[in-house]
Parts: structure tokens; sequence; C-alpha cells
């Protein structure tokens, strides 16, 4: 047997030969091998958001090294023209500050879930 635990998996998921591919990369990494992979990540994301009507918010509070990539998704969830509602989960924020952020449209809904016990699912999905 290969795997004797679960950190001989990881290992071997995190390297492949003498080739190591890093897991976690973030949007300002540009220069990386990793950099064309968080771009296929990106490029999914805005497929996804094409369509999304009811978009849920579990716990991200939107930093500001991030803005370039929330701006991209966000500018293609208006751009498809089919969100309706958004739920933002947090125990603080309300979510109203996507509006001025992002540009939102007054006529789509923020609910805000203030109960952070579990992972919020709308009774629409």
């Amino acid at each position: 047997n290969k795997f004797q635990n679960i950190n001989d998996l990881i290992s071997d998921v995190k390297t492949c030969g003498d080739y190591r591919l890093d897991l976690l990369t973030y949007a300002w990494e540009t220069d990386t091998e990793c950099a064309q992979h968080l771009k296929e990540r990106i490029d999914k994301a805005k497929t996804i958001a094409t369509g999304t009507n009811i978009l849920v918010i579990i716990g991200y509070s939107f930093p500001f090294f991030n803005r370039l990539i929330d701006k991209q998704i966000f500018e293609t969830l208006k751009q498809g023209d089919s969100l309706k509602k958004i739920y933002y989960q947090d125990p603080y924020k309300s979510g109203e500050f996507l509006k001025n952020q992002f540009g939102i449209d007054n006529h789509i809904e923020i609910a805000h879930i203030k109960d952070v016990d579990s992972y919020f699912i709308p009774n629409e999905l």
C-alpha cells in the first residue's frame, strides 16, 4: 500500500514526482505556475456567475487585496442580468456595502443572515 496515513496522501497530491504544486494560491500571485490554475478557477467562477440568480456569501470579508478578482466576478454577475437576491451570512455586516462597492442595483435584495452556527442554505435552493 502506497499510503500509510493521510499525510502520505496529501504529500502525494501536492508532489507529483519532482513537480510540486501548492494547493493554496493568492490573487496577487501572477508569476507562479499556480497562476494559470488560478485563472482557470476565476474563469470557471465567471461561467457559474453568468446564470446565478441567488448568491449566498458565507463569511467572506471582501479583503482589499482581492478587490480585482471580486470585481470581475460581480461584473459578470451583473452582466448575466439574472441575479435577484444575495444572502450575506455574517454576524455583524449586513452585506449592504456590496451595493456601493460593486454597483449592484437596488432592486436586488440583500438578506442578512446573522446566525453563523451552520452554513446557510436558502429555501429557494
